[in-house]
């Protein structure tokens, strides 16, 4: 059976920023990892999809990847030492990956908050702006995401499924 990271926050001061709940040593190994990698996700910023596996040998396995299942990477068997040190890896690697993009994201999103162009003239384009700046707003009289739905044939399914893709898109940009 595949678990979830545990759910961690990451307490900022102004020296020092600590993972909330702390490592507890009475904790199995499992939800040591399972720690570990809510750490892991909270220092990178978002969910990566990490699950780990307990083998029957006392191994581990652990993949890393979309929960859409578009694309994954797992190693299997480790240790305990090994899986914790790869999660050490996949936190280097996603921070790195974040970092490397921010240009391009802040560009994107600044060419199309910047532009003359009418986002909501064109279903492909309406679809851009709902992934890159969304359509929903806080007007309580007024929904942005209602009138493209309207206009472009939106159904339910598609409605959630571009705020499901803006919100990733956020947790990247």
């Amino acid at each position: 059976m595949k678990t979830q990271p545990m759910p961690v926050t990451i307490i900022h001061t102004t020296n020092t920023s600590t993972p909330e709940p702390p490592l507890d040593q009475a904790w199995t190994p499992l939800d040591k990892l399972r720690w570990h990698a809510g750490v892991v996700e909270a220092r990178v910023g978002c969910d990566l999809g990490i699950r780990i596996t307990e083998n029957p040998t006392g191994t581990f396995g652990i993949s890393v990847g979309n929960l859409n299942g578009c694309w994954n990477s797992g190693i299997n068997p480790l240790t305990y030492d090994e899986a914790w040190t790869h999660l050490i890896a996949v936190q280097d690697g996603a921070g790195a990956a974040f970092l490397a993009v921010q240009p391009a994201i802040v560009s994107l999103r600044d060419v199309l908050a910047f532009s003359g162009r009418d986002w909501g003239n064109g279903r492909d384009l309406a679809w851009l702006w709902g992934i890159i700046h969304g359509w929903d707003d806080d007007s309580p009289e007024y929904s942005a995401m209602d009138e493209q739905a309207r206009t472009h044939g939106w159904d339910d399914s598609e409605v959630a499924r571009l705020r499901h893709l803006h919100g990733l898109f956020r947790q990247i940009g």
